[in-house]
């Protein structure tokens, strides 16, 4: 449960950052950088897409604007938060974000993009976004510095994901 709570940027609720999770919790600055800037990527569909429609009136540039928002917000945050990773409340936001983008990036699939192909690419990238995300997390437990790899790939797939679900949006809206 902890680890849970943890994962989704709520361990705070139960224990204290004495807790074994955060005593064990090391990142080393020159991993964290790349990090930090493979961030950006999945903020560069948000602001593209924000700046394409953000004056343009039509009922379905609404979930656009907001997932486009939601997508530069997390980027911020994300940015932020590996500039310098350590325990905390950038932590805590930062994954809580991610958690609420993901979510809402993949509601907007769902409802939103009627062009089949992307809506399949998009399901199909999605495995791959798990696998990087959880063998990174597998390494850094291990101490093992190739966490750095597949959490890049992680936010490189996640850019990917985020740009089909956004053109499968702007293709359903005309």
């Amino acid at each position: 449960m902890d680890y849970l709570l943890d994962e989704f940027g709520l361990g705070f609720i139960l224990h204290s950052e004495n807790n074994e999770i955060y005593l064990n919790f090391k990142r080393n600055p020159d991993e964290t950088k790349w990090i930090a800037l493979s961030s950006s990527f999945f903020g560069i569909p948000g602001i593209w897409y924000l700046a394409k429609y953000v004056s343009t009136p039509h009922p379905l540039i609404q979930p656009i604007l907001i997932y486009s928002f939601l997508l530069i917000l997390t980027t911020l945050f994300s940015i932020n938060y590996w500039r310098d990773a350590q325990v905390g409340w950038r932590r805590n936001v930062d994954l809580i974000l991610s958690k609420i983008t993901f979510t809402v990036g993949g509601l907007c699939n769902l409802f939103y993009v009627n062009y089949l192909p992307l809506k399949v690419a998009t399901f199909t990238v999605v495995p791959f976004i798990w696998y990087s995300y959880r063998y990174s997390s597998y390494l850094t437990e291990q101490s093992n510095p190739e966490w750095v790899t597949y959490h890049f790939t992680f936010h490189i797939l996640l850019a990917i994901g985020a740009i089909f679900i956004l053109r499968g949006m702007e293709i359903n809206k005309k």
